[in-house]
């Protein structure tokens, strides 16, 4: 009994001794696995690093000249393999490192598909796989290229390049609702409400908490009175500083870094030079003026057809004046005026009683003004279009509103039941889902604006200033700007307020879009980021 007993235990233990066995092996392969898994991730994260690198040296994501570019696809339907420039080779199971047998890497990526034929080539998709002891994982990112126009994911409220500050420019009570950058310096001081606010969506259908961040190039001063970034209960996202003077007094934020994208200011002038038949930077195709003859280049005066009776004779004209006369701006087709304004044959229509009809058919082509813009009064406009102001004349004002407003055909400040300014304005805002005007600005901008809050709004988007000048946005009284202002420099005498209006960076003109890629220093590295990335499952 005691042999049998004891071979019995002897059995039960070489039983355990065989289990814990497969066990232990179970799991070194399963750390293995693991280990190897998490390798092969490395490879493919680093896969995406390199791409990133790689776009960063290439200013135009349309160009499939660049040879980095040349496997593209354009149309966003297919990925395909990026070029890999230093390996002169397709990114396909690329040794990782270079010369070794740790792992491989391969790199697809297309453009970003899209209905809006307004969206530039400005965001690609990158899928990345990477491979490590017969384990392999995969990558997808959403990669944007970041320009003044999209900073922040969207459009926002302010983009300044030259140095700002409310201390010289402005007696303390402008505010900016939305995402704001500043090139260089910026200091705010305090008073009345004063300061950068998280209080505006950057896409439609967007909940608080909002993403709103604000950049400083240079030094960001809160040093003055008692200005505030954000609230206890509404904090910026991101407050980025080179430096910040005084901290701590009144900056809420979720993040707060010496971390600021470079992002050059767009170049104006170049880009006039371009649309002019001129030189094109090589990093950006401009899409020819509406209602000029093709290959025309520099002109004095442009043409407009004026209405007298039920017909219309056209005229020459430096500067185009939104006065009690009623006008249209006919294609380079319909110069001499035959037809009056209907499908595709016209690009404004003013009917001299405030009324302004941009014609969306042909929002892809500016408005050319070879001098200055005018109004006498308030202006409200349906439709998309772009006018890109000359200032052949070099005027002291090229934008010029007088006491007037101009606004959406619903405004920009009635978001529903709902309305910023408490202007009645209870309709849904009708920019940016049909209602854009934009322009670009060779020259100073002044919005005269208005003492009383429901005629201080205007709903535009301005890009102002040729690089290296003292062009300027101003304000001579309170206004409230819905929309986006791109600028040299930035002049807030009389305390404007900004406001960014949510999806407007979804639906920029295609000309602001064609300027933004023409930027001051573009040959340099572009800012580029991730805005979000996911691991791909074996189904996708």
């Amino acid at each position: 009994m005691a042999l049998i007993l004891a071979m019995v235990f002897m059995l039960i233990m070489a039983l355990i001794t065989v289990a814990l066995g497969n066990l232990a092996v179970s799991e070194l392969a399963g750390a293995r696995s693991l280990d190897t898994g998490t390798r092969a991730l490395a490879v493919a994260d680093g896969a995406i690093e390199r791409a990133v690198a790689f776009l960063k040296l290439a200013p135009d994501w349309s160009d499939t000249n660049n040879p980095l570019l040349k496997n593209l696809d354009t149309t966003g339907t297919n990925f395909k393999p990026m070029y890999d420039t230093v390996a002169a080779a397709n990114a396909t199971n690329q040794a990782f490192p270079v010369n070794s047998s740790f792992g491989t890497y391969t790199i697809e990526f297309k453009e970003v598909s899209t209905t809006n034929p307004n969206v530039n080539h400005d965001n690609i998709w990158v899928r990345a796989l990477g491979t490590y002891g017969g384990v392999s994982r995969s990558i997808e990112a959403y990669v944007e290229r970041l320009t003044p126009a999209n900073v922040g994911g969207g459009a926002p409220a302010v983009y300044s390049a030259g140095s700002y500050s409310t201390a010289t420019n402005g007696n303390g009570s402008t505010t900016f609702h939305g995402s704001a950058y500043f090139y260089s310096d910026a200091l705010l001081k305090g008073g009345a409400g004063a300061g950068v606010y998280n209080d505006r969506a950057i896409n439609i259908g967007d909940t608080a908490p909002y993403l709103n961040q604000l950049w400083v190039r240079g030094t960001l001063d809160t040093s003055k009175g008692n200005v505030n970034i954000g609230t206890s209960s509404q904090p910026m996202y991101g407050v980025h500083a080179s430096h910040i003077n005084n901290p701590s007094k009144n900056i809420y934020t979720d993040e707060e870094d010496n971390v600021v994208p470079t992002i050059n200011p767009p170049n104006v002038a170049a880009y006039i030079t371009c649309l002019n038949g001129g030189t094109c930077p090589s990093n950006v195709t401009v899409q020819s003026p509406g209602n000029v003859v093709s290959g025309s280049g520099t002109s004095s005066t442009t043409t407009i057809c004026q209405k007298s009776g039920s017909t219309y004779s056209p005229a020459q004209v430096t500067n185009l004046a939104f006065s009690s006369t009623a006008f249209f701006i006919p294609t380079a087709s319909n110069s001499s005026c035959a037809s009056a304004p209907s499908g595709t044959n016209y690009m404004l229509n003013w009917d001299g009683a405030g009324n302004a009809t941009l014609n969306t058919a042909n929002d892809a082509s500016p408005i050319e003004i070879p001098g200055i813009v005018t109004s006498s009064g308030n202006i409200t406009y349906s439709g998309i279009g772009t006018i890109v102001v000359e200032n052949v004349n070099s005027a002291s004002n090229a934008v010029n509103t007088g006491n007037g407003q101009i606004l959406s055909s619903s405004r920009a400040s009635g978001t529903g039941t709902t309305n910023v300014l408490g202007c009645a304005s209870t309709a849904a805002s009708s920019m940016p889902t049909s209602d854009i005007m934009g322009f670009i600005v060779a020259g100073s901008v002044t919005l005269q604006g208005n003492s009383t809050s429901c005629n201080q709004e205007n709903d535009v988007v301005m890009v102002v200033g040729r690089l290296g000048t003292s062009d300027t946005f101003a304000a001579t009284s309170k206004v409230a700007v819905f929309g986006m202002v791109i600028t040299t420099n930035l002049d807030t005498t009389q305390n404007p307020d900004f406001y960014q209006v949510p999806g407007l960076g979804n639906d920029l003109p295609a000309p602001i879009q064609d300027l933004i890629g023409v930027l001051s220093g573009s040959s340099s590295p572009q800012p580029v980021e991730i805005k979000w990335w996911h691991e791909l499952t074996p189904q996708e």
